[in-house]
Protein backbone atom coordinates (compact mmCIF):
# COMPACT_ATOMS: atom_id res chain seq x y z
CA UNK A 1 0.00 0.00 0.00
CA UNK A 2 1.21 3.28 -0.92
CA UNK A 3 0.42 6.95 0.89
CA UNK A 4 0.30 9.55 -1.38
CA UNK A 5 -0.65 13.25 -2.81
CA UNK A 6 -0.68 14.44 -6.29
CA UNK A 7 -2.11 12.87 -9.78
CA UNK A 8 -1.90 8.55 -9.39
CA UNK A 9 -1.66 8.20 -12.77
CA UNK A 10 1.82 9.51 -12.90
CA UNK A 11 2.66 6.77 -10.88
CA UNK A 12 1.76 4.76 -14.07
CA UNK A 13 4.14 6.90 -16.92
CA UNK A 14 7.72 4.87 -15.87
CA UNK A 15 10.42 7.58 -16.43
CA UNK A 16 14.30 7.58 -15.63
CA UNK A 17 14.82 7.20 -12.21
CA UNK A 18 17.74 9.83 -11.12
CA UNK A 19 19.30 9.02 -7.54
CA UNK A 20 22.57 10.01 -5.60
CA UNK A 21 24.25 11.63 -3.07
CA UNK A 22 22.69 13.79 -0.51
CA UNK A 23 26.17 15.90 -0.57
CA UNK A 24 26.58 16.08 -3.80
CA UNK A 25 29.34 18.38 -5.56
CA UNK A 26 28.84 20.82 -7.89
CA UNK A 27 29.53 19.12 -10.71
CA UNK A 28 27.45 16.15 -10.10
CA UNK A 29 24.17 19.19 -9.40
CA UNK A 30 25.19 20.34 -12.55
CA UNK A 31 24.87 17.63 -14.41
CA UNK A 32 21.83 16.40 -12.82
CA UNK A 33 19.93 19.73 -13.41
CA UNK A 34 20.97 19.06 -17.24
CA UNK A 35 19.80 15.60 -17.21
CA UNK A 36 16.22 16.52 -15.74
CA UNK A 37 15.73 19.45 -18.28
CA UNK A 38 16.11 16.81 -20.72
CA UNK A 39 13.89 14.04 -19.19
CA UNK A 40 11.11 17.21 -19.43
CA UNK A 41 12.15 17.75 -22.92
CA UNK A 42 11.55 15.08 -24.40
CA UNK A 43 8.93 14.33 -22.08
CA UNK A 44 10.55 11.78 -19.56
CA UNK A 45 9.27 11.64 -16.19
CA UNK A 46 12.01 11.68 -13.36
CA UNK A 47 11.15 9.26 -10.64
CA UNK A 48 13.20 10.18 -7.20
CA UNK A 49 13.04 10.04 -3.75
CA UNK A 50 13.14 13.96 -2.62
CA UNK A 51 15.87 13.67 -0.49
CA UNK A 52 17.87 16.60 0.01
CA UNK A 53 20.92 16.61 -2.43
CA UNK A 54 20.66 14.13 -5.97
CA UNK A 55 16.84 13.67 -5.61
CA UNK A 56 15.32 17.48 -4.93
CA UNK A 57 17.84 18.92 -7.31
CA UNK A 58 16.40 16.11 -10.39
CA UNK A 59 12.43 16.30 -9.56
CA UNK A 60 12.77 20.43 -9.26
CA UNK A 61 14.40 20.66 -12.22
CA UNK A 62 12.07 18.87 -13.79
CA UNK A 63 9.08 20.67 -12.44
CA UNK A 64 10.85 24.05 -13.45
CA UNK A 65 11.33 22.83 -16.78
CA UNK A 66 7.58 21.93 -17.21
CA UNK A 67 8.13 18.41 -16.88
CA UNK A 68 6.57 15.67 -14.87
CA UNK A 69 8.26 13.81 -11.32
CA UNK A 70 7.28 10.98 -8.93
CA UNK A 71 8.58 11.02 -5.48
CA UNK A 72 9.12 7.80 -3.34
CA UNK A 73 9.37 9.45 0.03
CA UNK A 74 11.23 7.77 3.31
CA UNK A 75 9.36 9.93 5.77
CA UNK A 76 7.51 13.24 6.32
CA UNK A 77 5.16 12.57 3.35
CA UNK A 78 2.64 14.81 5.22
CA UNK A 79 4.96 17.77 6.26
CA UNK A 80 6.33 17.08 2.02
CA UNK A 81 2.47 17.52 0.94
CA UNK A 82 2.01 20.89 2.26
CA UNK A 83 5.39 22.20 1.33
CA UNK A 84 5.32 25.40 -0.65
CA UNK A 85 8.01 24.23 -3.76
CA UNK A 86 5.80 21.21 -4.71
CA UNK A 87 2.55 22.93 -3.79
CA UNK A 88 1.71 24.28 -7.59
CA UNK A 89 3.07 21.44 -9.74
CA UNK A 90 0.66 18.89 -7.37
CA UNK A 91 -2.12 21.05 -8.36
CA UNK A 92 -1.37 21.26 -12.17
CA UNK A 93 -0.54 17.25 -11.57
CA UNK A 94 2.88 17.53 -13.32
CA UNK A 95 4.39 15.92 -9.69
CA UNK A 96 3.06 13.33 -7.31
CA UNK A 97 4.30 12.05 -3.98
CA UNK A 98 3.96 8.71 -2.34
CA UNK A 99 5.46 7.24 0.33
CA UNK A 100 5.35 2.95 1.31
CA UNK A 101 5.38 4.35 5.36
CA UNK A 102 2.94 5.92 7.68
CA UNK A 103 2.62 9.90 6.12
CA UNK A 104 3.58 10.73 9.69
CA UNK A 105 7.04 8.71 10.18
CA UNK A 106 10.08 10.07 10.87
CA UNK A 107 13.36 9.46 8.91
CA UNK A 108 15.34 6.30 9.78
CA UNK A 109 17.71 4.22 7.63
CA UNK A 110 15.89 1.51 7.40
CA UNK A 111 13.13 3.29 5.74
CA UNK A 112 15.54 5.02 3.35
CA UNK A 113 16.53 1.68 2.15
CA UNK A 114 13.41 0.06 2.35
CA UNK A 115 11.81 2.87 -0.45
CA UNK A 116 15.08 2.03 -3.21
CA UNK A 117 12.99 -0.30 -4.83
CA UNK A 118 9.97 1.60 -4.76
CA UNK A 119 11.95 4.35 -7.18
CA UNK A 120 13.33 1.42 -9.26
CA UNK A 121 10.11 0.00 -10.00
CA UNK A 122 8.37 2.94 -11.25
CA UNK A 123 10.96 3.90 -13.39
CA UNK A 124 12.09 2.18 -16.88
CA UNK A 125 16.04 3.13 -16.34
CA UNK A 126 17.70 4.18 -13.56
CA UNK A 127 21.00 6.95 -13.57
CA UNK A 128 23.61 6.87 -10.42
CA UNK A 129 24.78 10.25 -10.15
CA UNK A 130 27.04 9.88 -7.33
CA UNK A 131 28.02 6.30 -5.33
CA UNK A 132 30.04 5.61 -2.72
CA UNK A 133 31.99 1.80 -2.88
CA UNK A 134 29.45 -0.71 -1.24
CA UNK A 135 28.41 1.88 1.58
CA UNK A 136 25.03 4.30 1.42
CA UNK A 137 21.63 3.81 -0.01
CA UNK A 138 22.47 4.99 -3.67
CA UNK A 139 25.28 1.89 -3.60
CA UNK A 140 22.71 -0.59 -2.07
CA UNK A 141 20.03 0.50 -4.34
CA UNK A 142 21.53 0.05 -7.76
CA UNK A 143 23.70 -3.43 -6.69
CA UNK A 144 19.80 -4.69 -4.96
CA UNK A 145 18.64 -3.88 -8.37
CA UNK A 146 21.36 -4.82 -10.67
CA UNK A 147 21.09 -8.38 -8.93
CA UNK A 148 17.82 -8.93 -10.12
CA UNK A 149 17.08 -11.14 -12.92
CA UNK A 150 15.60 -8.72 -15.05
CA UNK A 151 16.82 -5.19 -13.78
CA UNK A 152 15.67 -2.27 -15.13
CA UNK A 153 18.85 -0.89 -17.17
CA UNK A 154 20.91 1.22 -14.65
CA UNK A 155 23.33 4.09 -16.11
CA UNK A 156 26.17 6.04 -14.24
CA UNK A 157 27.55 9.60 -14.67
CA UNK A 158 30.92 9.30 -15.99
CA UNK A 159 33.85 11.74 -15.84
CA UNK A 160 37.31 12.15 -14.56
CA UNK A 161 35.81 13.46 -11.19
CA UNK A 162 33.36 11.09 -10.48
CA UNK A 163 33.49 8.80 -7.04
CA UNK A 164 34.69 5.56 -7.06
CA UNK A 165 31.83 3.91 -6.67
CA UNK A 166 30.15 5.17 -10.03
CA UNK A 167 33.32 3.21 -11.47
CA UNK A 168 32.32 -0.04 -9.49
CA UNK A 169 29.29 -0.25 -10.54
CA UNK A 170 30.01 -0.73 -13.93
CA UNK A 171 31.92 -3.80 -13.16
CA UNK A 172 28.55 -5.49 -11.71
CA UNK A 173 26.18 -4.67 -14.98
CA UNK A 174 25.68 -0.75 -14.93
CA UNK A 175 26.24 1.24 -18.21
CA UNK A 176 27.90 4.75 -19.01
CA UNK A 177 25.28 6.82 -19.08
CA UNK A 178 25.00 8.72 -22.83
CA UNK A 179 27.49 12.41 -22.91
CA UNK A 180 25.41 15.52 -23.73
CA UNK A 181 24.36 16.98 -25.44
CA UNK A 182 21.04 15.16 -25.62
CA UNK A 183 19.59 16.45 -28.60
CA UNK A 184 17.47 13.50 -29.52
CA UNK A 185 14.52 12.08 -27.71
CA UNK A 186 16.28 10.97 -24.06
CA UNK A 187 13.86 7.77 -23.89
CA UNK A 188 14.93 6.39 -27.73
CA UNK A 189 18.64 7.30 -26.56
CA UNK A 190 19.08 5.50 -23.33
CA UNK A 191 17.29 2.39 -25.09
CA UNK A 192 20.16 2.84 -27.89
CA UNK A 193 22.35 3.03 -25.14
CA UNK A 194 22.49 -0.51 -23.43
CA UNK A 195 24.32 -3.26 -25.16
CA UNK A 196 21.40 -5.79 -27.09
CA UNK A 197 23.56 -8.98 -25.10
CA UNK A 198 23.45 -6.98 -21.69
CA UNK A 199 19.99 -5.74 -21.61
CA UNK A 200 18.03 -8.26 -20.17
CA UNK A 201 14.50 -7.07 -21.39
CA UNK A 202 13.04 -3.99 -22.79
CA UNK A 203 11.57 -1.45 -20.48
CA UNK A 204 8.15 -1.56 -19.61
CA UNK A 205 5.83 -0.50 -16.79
CA UNK A 206 2.89 -2.30 -15.69
CA UNK A 207 -0.01 -0.39 -14.40
CA UNK A 208 0.24 -0.63 -9.93
CA UNK A 209 -3.41 -0.14 -10.22
CA UNK A 210 -5.19 -1.99 -13.03
CA UNK A 211 -5.71 -1.42 -16.36
CA UNK A 212 -8.45 2.20 -16.12
CA UNK A 213 -5.75 4.90 -17.35
CA UNK A 214 -7.87 8.02 -15.86
CA UNK A 215 -6.52 7.38 -12.25
CA UNK A 216 -7.72 10.59 -11.65
CA UNK A 217 -10.89 10.02 -11.58
CA UNK A 218 -11.04 6.86 -9.05
CA UNK A 219 -14.64 5.77 -8.25
CA UNK A 220 -16.11 2.49 -7.24
CA UNK A 221 -18.36 1.03 -10.06
CA UNK A 222 -19.87 -2.35 -10.55
CA UNK A 223 -18.41 -4.55 -12.93
CA UNK A 224 -20.08 -5.16 -15.93
CA UNK A 225 -19.44 -7.42 -19.11
CA UNK A 226 -19.06 -5.26 -22.45
CA UNK A 227 -18.03 -5.53 -25.73
CA UNK A 228 -15.04 -3.69 -27.24
CA UNK A 229 -17.83 -2.13 -29.53
CA UNK A 230 -19.94 -0.77 -26.47
CA UNK A 231 -17.04 0.90 -24.40
CA UNK A 232 -15.25 2.09 -27.75
CA UNK A 233 -15.44 6.40 -28.25
CA UNK A 234 -15.25 6.52 -31.85
CA UNK A 235 -15.94 3.84 -35.08
CA UNK A 236 -12.31 2.70 -36.01
CA UNK A 237 -12.14 1.39 -39.32
CA UNK A 238 -10.81 -2.00 -39.92
CA UNK A 239 -7.41 -1.76 -40.92
CA UNK A 240 -6.34 -2.19 -44.52
CA UNK A 241 -6.13 -6.26 -45.72
CA UNK A 242 -8.91 -7.27 -43.34
CA UNK A 243 -11.14 -10.29 -45.08
CA UNK A 244 -14.40 -9.37 -46.25
CA UNK A 245 -16.47 -9.93 -43.12
CA UNK A 246 -14.40 -7.41 -41.57
CA UNK A 247 -12.41 -9.54 -39.83
CA UNK A 248 -8.82 -8.79 -38.91
CA UNK A 249 -6.74 -10.56 -41.61
CA UNK A 250 -4.49 -13.15 -39.50
CA UNK A 251 -1.79 -12.15 -41.81
CA UNK A 252 -1.46 -8.65 -40.70
CA UNK A 253 1.49 -7.44 -38.27
CA UNK A 254 0.41 -5.92 -34.80
CA UNK A 255 1.03 -2.61 -36.23
CA UNK A 256 -1.55 -2.86 -38.89
CA UNK A 257 -3.89 -3.74 -36.08
CA UNK A 258 -3.58 -0.58 -33.67
CA UNK A 259 -2.11 1.66 -36.61
CA UNK A 260 -5.89 2.76 -37.03
CA UNK A 261 -6.87 2.96 -33.33
CA UNK A 262 -3.00 4.87 -32.77
CA UNK A 263 -4.08 7.80 -35.65
CA UNK A 264 -7.57 7.92 -33.84
CA UNK A 265 -5.56 9.18 -30.79
CA UNK A 266 -3.88 11.82 -32.38
CA UNK A 267 -6.43 14.24 -33.38
CA UNK A 268 -5.10 16.77 -31.72
CA UNK A 269 -1.18 16.72 -30.74
CA UNK A 270 -0.74 14.22 -27.30
CA UNK A 271 2.72 13.55 -25.59
CA UNK A 272 4.48 9.99 -25.70
CA UNK A 273 3.65 9.17 -22.48
CA UNK A 274 -0.40 10.32 -22.23
CA UNK A 275 -0.21 8.55 -25.54
CA UNK A 276 1.20 5.27 -24.31
CA UNK A 277 -0.93 5.69 -21.20
CA UNK A 278 -4.26 5.83 -23.36
CA UNK A 279 -2.75 2.65 -25.05
CA UNK A 280 -1.95 0.75 -22.08
CA UNK A 281 2.11 0.12 -24.02
CA UNK A 282 5.30 0.51 -22.99
CA UNK A 283 7.50 3.56 -24.87
CA UNK A 284 10.10 1.68 -26.21
CA UNK A 285 6.82 -0.60 -28.17
CA UNK A 286 5.12 3.00 -29.16
CA UNK A 287 8.24 4.30 -30.26
CA UNK A 288 8.49 1.84 -33.11
CA UNK A 289 4.87 2.46 -33.89
CA UNK A 290 5.35 6.03 -34.12
CA UNK A 291 8.60 5.65 -36.36
CA UNK A 292 6.58 3.48 -38.86
CA UNK A 293 3.68 5.89 -39.04
CA UNK A 294 6.34 8.70 -39.05
CA UNK A 295 8.27 6.88 -42.46
CA UNK A 296 4.81 6.51 -43.91
CA UNK A 297 4.10 10.08 -43.48
CA UNK A 298 0.86 9.67 -41.60
CA UNK A 299 1.92 11.52 -38.46
CA UNK A 300 3.57 14.64 -37.69
CA UNK A 301 6.21 15.74 -34.82
CA UNK A 302 6.95 18.49 -33.09
CA UNK A 303 9.84 18.64 -30.82
CA UNK A 304 10.58 20.61 -26.95
CA UNK A 305 8.29 19.25 -25.65
CA UNK A 306 7.82 15.99 -28.10
CA UNK A 307 4.55 15.28 -29.57
CA UNK A 308 2.82 13.75 -32.19
CA UNK A 309 -0.36 14.45 -34.34
CA UNK A 310 -2.21 12.36 -37.34
CA UNK A 311 -1.23 14.40 -40.50
CA UNK A 312 -4.01 15.40 -42.36
CA UNK A 313 -4.55 15.67 -45.88
CA UNK A 314 -4.60 19.22 -47.73
CA UNK A 315 -6.91 20.15 -50.77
Amino acid sequence: MLFGVGDIGLLDLGGLAIVGSRNVDAEGEDFTHKVAQACANSDVSVVSGGARGVDQVAMLSALETGGKAVGILADSLQKAALAGKYRQTIREKRLVLVSPFHPGSRFNVGNAMGRNKYIYALADFALIISAEIKKGGTWAGATEELKREEHRPVFIRMGSRVPPGNMALLEVGAHPFPEPPWEDDLNNLLDRAVPSVAHVRQPSQRSLFGDDRRLSEVAVVKEETASFQEVSERPIDPPTGATADNKPDPRLSIYDAVRPVLLALMENWISLADLAGELDVRKGQLDDWLKRALDEDVVEKKTRPVRFRRKYETN
